[in-house]
């Protein structure tokens, strides 16, 4: 017996709908992260631009009171309008610092996540894969 050989193999629907969930869980994961990641990065650029702006209000304030001194205390004013800036570019490269951590560590736990999706879709498919040649030994055994 010569010919073309079929095999048929079918999952349940509560198997199909499973992985199909998973599947769409995993998209919104990805999706959900990448939407927090950007209301995270503008949340912070408004922060720091905010702070920044204050800043430079407080320094020109400052500038405008010092012109009543004499020029002693105008420069001495004027280092610690300075000193105030550095201090908040430290603090906004201390935010940048801490959003990058907390960007590759939600990156890190998504990837996880990510693998563990992918892990049990290959044991699935293994199961699968493992189910239809059982199938295929017992045709071939007929």
């Amino acid at each position: 017996m010569s010919g073309y050989k079929r095999t048929i193999v079918s999952i349940s629907r509560d198997e199909y709908q499973r992985m199909h969930e998973a599947d769409i869980r995993n998209r919104l994961l990805q999706k959900s992260l990448d939407e927090v990641l950007d209301e995270l990065d503008h949340h912070n650029a408004t922060f720091a631009w905010q702070e920044l702006e204050r800043v430079q209000s407080r320094q020109q304030d400052l500038q405008q009171s010092l012109g009543q001194y004499n020029q002693d205390l105008s420069r001495i004013e004027r280092e610690y309008g300075q000193r105030i800036i550095e201090q908040q570019q430290e603090y906004l490269q201390i935010l940048q610092t801490s959003q990058s951590s907390l960007r590759a560590e939600t990156e890190d736990r998504l990837e996880k996540l990510n693998q563990m999706v992918c892990d049990n879709l290959t044991a699935e498919q293994e199961y699968r894969a493992s189910q239809i040649q059982g199938i295929q030994t017992q045709l071939e055994n007929e």
